[in-house]
């Protein structure tokens, strides 16, 4: 059962966000987003109104632009890298990260260093492509389960329309079948290059 597909143009909105006639603007889009989703069929909650939105693009693309415009607008926001940082507190998954690659990847008060597991996950050659199964195999799992549980608490709420999972890894992780459309963005390669390098990315 695969989501319905939206692109957008971040540089589109951020324009129209920031034109005298923001506020309306944006109004109007998320309004126009929020129904279309309404026509869409929903996916196992047919007694309620609330859809999933995941956001993916290429880098640079505007991703967590789109994403704050709509919870600007309203949206209650999942984030996916946010998420992965609690799941690495979780004690289960520091306890297999330890068995793995020892002690050498905590920092001085116990709790997982990233910067050390990203020196494995990221390394070249083979060993790093196997260490970076390995995270992944572990923590895919623990974040859609968070992920699940947030939309079920909001689902139960009552009182939110849409609800947005930003995650770059949405399609390789399969969290993509959570989703009831997929935002798409992009924008012109300029605005990304530009973009990627303020953030001094080369």
């Amino acid at each position: 059962r695969s989501p319905a597909a939206v692109v957008l143009n971040a540089a589109m909105l951020d324009a129209g966000c920031q034109s005298s006639g923001q506020r309306s603007h944006c109004s109007s889009w998320y309004r126009h987003l929020v129904s279309r989703l309404r026509l869409m069929p929903r996916y196992g909650c047919e007694d309620y109104d609330m859809q999933v939105v995941g956001i993916v693009g290429g880098v640079a693309s505007g991703k967590s632009l789109v994403a704050c415009r709509l919870v600007e607008l309203g949206a209650a926001l999942i984030d996916g890298d946010a998420t992965g940082h609690d799941v690495l507190c979780e004690p289960d998954v520091i306890g297999q990260i330890v068995d793995r690659w020892g002690t050498g990847v905590l920092d001085a008060d116990g709790a997982i260093d990233r910067s050390a597991v990203a020196c494995r996950v990221f390394a070249t050659g083979p060993g790093g492509a196997e260490d970076l199964a390995f995270l992944e195999a572990i923590m895919f799992p623990c974040i859609r389960r968070r992920i699940e549980d947030q939309i079920e608490t909001w689902r139960a709420a009552g009182d939110i329309e849409v609800a947005v999972v930003d995650a770059a890894v949405m399609f390789k992780a399969g969290w993509d079948r959570n989703c009831d459309i997929i935002l798409f963005v992009d924008a012109p390669r300029a605005d990304r290059l530009s973009r990627a390098q303020s953030r001094g990315w080369t």
